[in-house]
C-alpha cells in the first residue's frame, strides 16, 4: 500500500504507523494551507491533562498561499513557550532528559518556514526511533493520486481516530490514557521501545473501515 500525508507538526503516533505500514510514502508540499489543521499545532500530556501546541501564524500570509511559504510569527515567543511546556510535561518521563538534546535546538531556531521545522522534526523522529522510511514529496498539487492512499485530510476532518494500544503516561494518575497524541509523548514515555511499540501498531491499522 502507497500513503500520502500532509506535513503536519510533531504528528500523531499514528501518523508514524501510517508511514511504517506504507510501501511508500508521499508526503504532499504544494496545498494551500490548511487553518484548524495539524499543520501548526499539535496536542501533548500536559499536567492538566490534554494540552494544544499551536504555532501563530504571520498576519495576512496564509490566505491562499502555499504551505511551504507560510512563515510562523515571531511577534511572541512561542518556540521558548511550546519548549517550556514540553519540559513541564515530560520531565518527569523516564527517556525525556536522553532526548531533549536532541530536539531542544528544533523547537528554538527561527525555521525558514513551518513546512521546514515540521520536516525536520519528522526527520529527527526517524533518526532517535532508528525508522527506516523512505518519504518523497508531491510536484504539484492533485486532488487524487490513483496509486496512493490519501490520507491528508484524514485528522482534520476526524475520519482517522484510531484507538492505540495504551502506555504508562506521565500524568496517567491524574487522567485517563489520551489517544493517540504527538508522537513526542510515545517517545518520552516508550524511549527505544517506541519503536516496536510503531511497528506493531502500523500492523493493526485497518484503512478499509
Amino acid at each position: 500500500m502507497n500513503i500520502l500525508l500532509d506535513n503536519q507538526y510533531c504528528p500523531p503516533i499514528s501518523y508514524f504507523a501510517l508511514m511504517l505500514k506504507a510501501d511508500k510514502v508521499l508526503i504532499e508540499k504544494f496545498e494551500n494551507f490548511v487553518k484548524s489543521s495539524n499543520r501548526n499545532r499539535c496536542q501533548i500530556a500536559g499536567p492538566n491533562g490534554l494540552q494544544l501546541l499551536s504555532i501563530p501564524i504571520e498576519s495576512g500570509r496564509s490566505h491562499r498561499q502555499y504551505f511551504t511559504d507560510v512563515h510562523a510569527s515571531y511577534a511572541e515567543d512561542w518556540q521558548k513557550n511550546h519548549w517550556q511546556s514540553l519540559t513541564s510535561s515530560y520531565r518527569r518521563s523516564p527517556y525525556f532528559e536522553f532526548y531533549e538534546y536532541e530536539l531542544e535546538d528544533l523547537f528554538l531556531q527561527k525555521a525558514a518556514s513551518i513546512y521546514t521545522l515540521n520536516s525536520a522534526i519528522i526527520e529527527r523522529i526517524f533518526s532517535l526511533l532508528k525508522l527506516n522510511i523512505e518519504v518523497t514529496f508531491t510536484n504539484t498539487y492533485e486532488i487524487s493520486y490513483s496509486d496512493f492512499f490519501d490520507a491528508r485530510k484524514l485528522y482534520k476532518e476526524k475520519k482517522y481516530a484510531p484507538i492505540i494500544p495504551s502506555y504508562i503516561q506521565v500524568f496517567g494518575d491524574r487522567h485517563p490514557f489520551l489517544n493517540d497524541i504527538s508522537i513526542l509523548d510515545l517517545l518520552f514515555n516508550q524511549g527505544p521501545t517506541a519503536r516496536e511499540y510503531l511497528m506493531q501498531l502500523s500492523k493493526q491499522i485497518d484503512l478499509e473501515k
